[in-house]
């Protein structure tokens, strides 16, 4: 099975120790034959929070799951919190295309009763909030809290110490909140704990993002072809007429 991990961005100065740790998680959780390939952006901005640039490099996502399919790719897994073009995305292709944030939510509603999302930047608070509030899943949700003291820079250049504000924050979420799981709202973040072996070590589970949707971009793709168990078409994930495709293609 070949897996395509679409990252949001085009490649950044950063972007190669993050890789180190996505492959280091993607070896153990996905299973010995599949394949993880590690695409960014051919173009787009260097960061998708802001609304305009989130839009650019959706659509520039959407373009590069479509070029997974054509290369054969069993699924796509869109590497980002934020699941800009997710949904078009599936509208046009028939792998499955699974989405991070979705994927750490249900792993999240099953390990525990009540879960947190643990936000790294809060300038994206307000996108955890509406994903909750779209996936119906509120009142399962603890709290929803943003990082104390470790920021970006930190985790990249000294990701041991950055873990330790992890560990804090987690306990926090635990003892005040009443989580009983945490998710990551950061591929980065959950890359780098995935990688170490740490989301069993803080107490309670971490419903960490890559691993989470890995393994959902593993299932579906067999589902898929051994059950012929496919995406629905009525509504959200209609396609494009074939007249619209060939007039403006991709």
């Amino acid at each position: 099975m070949k897996i395509w991990w679409q990252d949001p961005v085009p490649k950044q100065p950063w972007t190669d120790k993050y890789h180190i740790w996505l492959k280091e998680a993607a070896a153990l959780v996905c299973e010995a034959d599949n394949v993880v390939d590690i695409y960014p952006l051919q173009e787009g901005y260097p960061s998708p929070t802001p609304a305009y640039p989130h839009l650019y490099n959706s659509l520039q996502i959407v373009k590069s799951i479509h070029r997974a399919e054509e290369q054969g790719y069993d699924a796509a897994v869109l590497g980002c919190m934020l699941q800009g073009g997710l949904k078009e995305a599936r509208s046009i292709v028939d792998i499955p295309v699974i989405g991070a944030f979705e994927s750490a939510a249900w792993l999240a509603a099953v390990l525990g009763r009540k879960f947190s999302v643990l936000v790294t930047d809060r300038s994206v608070k307000h996108v955890a909030e509406e994903l909750v509030e779209q996936y119906g899943l509120a009142p399962r949700v603890a709290s929803i809290r943003c990082l104390e003291g470790g920021g970006f820079k930190m985790m990249i250049n000294e990701p041991e110490d950055y873990i330790q504000f992890v560990s804090t924050a987690v306990k926090k979420l635990s003892e005040e909140d009443g989580a009983e799981a945490v998710i990551p709202f950061c591929t980065i973040t959950g890359a780098l704990l995935t990688s170490r072996k740490l989301l069993g070590s803080f107490g309670i589970p971490i419903a960490e993002p890559v691993c989470a949707s890995l393994k959902m971009a593993e299932a579906l793709s067999k589902l898929r072809k051994s059950l012929n168990l496919n995406i629905c078409r009525k509504s959200v994930y209609m396609k494009p007429p074939k007249s619209f495709l060939d007039k403006i293609p991709f």
